[in-house]
């Protein structure tokens, strides 16, 4: 499995050293089914699914709240871009979104 990794080429030359970045923990998730806006802070509720194990050999699916991120406007926006970039490097064609504002949760 070959990986890329590239940091934004309009800012290579400001890149910050990242402290702590062996220890740092990862983060997977299978979805984002919860997000919205407190006070200005836009928080994104992040899952992942999981097996239950029942009584016998039965098992079920869980979603699991993996990770609960909060950030400024601006560290969204900047995310929103990293993310995008990296699926465009993937080789996944973005759609135009059309998102709608909603009122729900702001």
């Amino acid at each position: 499995m070959m990986t890329s990794l590239m940091a934004d080429p309009k800012s290579a030359a400001k890149i910050p050293i990242l402290k702590n970045s062996a220890t740092a923990p990862f983060v997977f998730f299978d979805s984002a089914p919860v997000f919205g806006t407190t006070g200005g802070i836009i928080e994104v509720e992040l899952a992942a699914s999981t097996v239950v194990l029942l009584s016998g050999n039965e098992t079920r699916r869980d979603m699991t709240a993996v990770a609960h991120l909060k950030s400024s406007a601006d560290a969204a926006v900047n995310l929103f871009t990293a993310l995008g970039r990296a699926l465009q490097m993937a080789g996944v064609n973005l759609p135009d979104l059309g998102i709608e504002p909603t009122k729900l949760n702001s």
